[in-house]
């Protein structure tokens, strides 16, 4: 999910810290505000819900809500339709990315379960990925590594931010 999908009077999200919030209108900028009525504008958030200003309040969960909702007990009826996935690479892992050639941007798995490189980013077929007029390789010699890579993702992962 992007910055740019969320919806004020339609969802509910929850900060890292695990305060919960529901995106309103205020002054005609979106803001996130909390159960104490504190507000953070959706400005200090760059595209990938992360806050510029203190990583506390990244977005991690995404919900949304209905009339209904907001009848009853209103923080068990969340539909979380999105979660952050965070990825722990490990030592392997981060030795490995860090040192293949800088021109590879994206790794993916197909549905056999065999692990690709992509300069550009891939788009998802049926059972591979399109190497879009780009340049793939097969990462074969790793793919017992990166478990946390599945063909079930609906994007491939951007090697910088897998980095970061």
């Amino acid at each position: 999910m992007k910055k740019q999908d969320l919806v004020a009077g339609k969802h509910f999200i929850k900060h890292r810290n695990g305060d919960l919030g529901v995106l309103l209108y205020n002054q005609g900028s979106v803001v996130s505000m909390d159960m104490t009525g504190a507000y953070s504008k959706l400005s200090r958030y760059n595209d990938n819900l992360i806050n510029n200003c203190d990583n506390c309040f990244d977005i991690m969960a995404v919900g949304v809500y209905d009339e209904d909702t907001l009848m009853g007990d209103l923080f068990d009826k969340i539909d979380w339709i999105w979660e952050r996935k965070e990825i722990k690479l490990t030592e392997a892992e981060r030795t490995i990315l860090e040192n293949i050639d800088k021109q590879y941007k994206y790794i993916a798995r197909d549905e056999g379960g065999a692990l690709y490189i992509y300069v550009n980013e891939p788009i998802k077929g049926e059972r591979l990925w399109d190497w879009c007029h780009g340049l793939g390789n097969s990462f074969g010699l790793f793919e017992h590594l990166f478990n946390f890579i599945k063909w079930e993702d609906s994007t491939p992962y951007k090697i910088e931010e897998l980095l970061k």
